[in-house]
């Protein structure tokens, strides 16, 4: 019994050792995520939240703007008047969603906006080509 409780304690402490070096290795690992984090907010890099001079792509006023000019360009001339605004419920909002098969912008008032093919509604490509998402 007395060898038992020595080969159980000695398997406790290597346990022990191997647990208190992979946590060392994570805290390392974590450091440095948190570097590259910081370094990515530093550059204010669209899609990394948190950054005190990051924004979110669709708030800046020139996308805002590009985009109500394409609109306008394609559809003409648009008025709207006290009633297109009443007409609006509290919670309407458009959702904003990239066709990357046909490489369309979507915006819909349907917030469920779904495709048989799950990879249609993709990213143009690669995440830092400055394209807004």
């Amino acid at each position: 019994m007395f060898v038992f409780n020595i080969i159980l304690g000695l398997c406790l402490f290597v346990a022990l050792l191997l647990a208190l070096r992979r946590g060392r290795a994570l805290k390392k690992i974590s450091a440095e995520l948190e570097v590259v984090l910081q370094n990515l907010r530093d550059l204010n890099v669209p899609g990394t939240a948190g950054g005190k001079d990051s924004k979110d792509p669709l708030s800046d006023p020139g996308m805002l703007s590009t985009l109500l000019t394409v609109i306008v360009n394609k559809y003409g001339t648009v008025t709207l008047n006290i009633q297109d605004f009443t007409a609006l419920a509290e919670g309407d909002y458009v959702s904003v969603y990239v066709d990357g098969t046909e490489q369309n912008l979507i915006l819909s008032l349907d917030h469920n906006l779904t495709s048989d093919d799950p990879m249609s509604f993709v990213n143009f490509g690669k995440m830092d080509d400055t394209t807004f998402h």
